[in-house]
């Protein structure tokens, strides 16, 4: 009989609670009050308000998604198996000590422990060590270590037209998937609720298409 009282007790509390989300009150959120939350989700058209509280589940669940996979522990978060290496896989590449080399695609699976990346030297924004030493794939296969350093300032690619891309050999097991890649503004997310999809593109506008 206790036990049904607190659980009951917990129970109103969970009810009454306004869910919060970093300290701010979600409108329409709240139980206590009158709102969409309770309204009549069965009709064809929905009403602004309706609109406007299922806009709010998809874009808050997506913002908590974007900002938690800024966070990931490469160690134990998107790995990547040799069915998945597969040509235009965008990775991120790692040392062993797990410090975060440069954003690259795989184009191709050497074997079952390396595969064949290709980084673009005139992207600082997807190069994060330059001093990291990189295994080379010359036009002929043969293999040559640099630095990425000593790569972006022996090569004319600004003046010359020298291509920028370059191919390197990586582990297969210090590859991830770029996560980080999801996680930024202009990265499409789609959502599937009970009675529409929801779109937020880089703008963060949100389309809605009913099923």
């Amino acid at each position: 009989q206790i036990w049904g009282r607190k659980k009951e007790r917990k129970k109103e509390e969970k009810t009454l609670r306004p869910p919060i989300i970093f300290g701010v009150v979600i409108e329409g959120k709240d139980p206590s009050q009158p709102g969409p939350r309770i309204s009549n989700w069965s009709n064809p058209t929905l009403t602004p308000d309706q609109l406007f509280y299922a806009n709010a589940d998809g874009y808050i669940t997506t913002m908590l998604y974007k900002e938690t996979i800024r966070h990931v522990d490469p160690r134990v978060e998107g790995s990547i198996c040799l069915s998945d290496a597969s040509d235009g896989l965008v990775v991120a590449l790692y040392l062993r000590s797990w410090k975060k080399v440069a954003e690259g695609v795989i184009r191709q699976a050497q074997n079952r422990k390396r595969v064949i990346v290709e980084i673009d030297l005139a992207n600082d924004e997807k190069l994060f060590c330059k001093s990291a030493i990189v295994h080379v794939v010359k036009e002929d296969g043969s293999i040559e270590q640099q630095s990425i350093d000593s790569l972006c300032s022996s090569r004319n690619f600004d003046n010359h037209g020298e291509s920028s891309v370059i191919k390197i050999r990586w582990d297969l097991y210090h590859c991830r998937r770029n996560l980080n890649s999801a996680a930024e503004d202009d990265a499409p997310v789609q959502l599937n609720t009970r009675t529409k999809q929801i779109l937020i593109e880089e703008n963060s506008a949100m389309k809605m298409k009913y099923e």
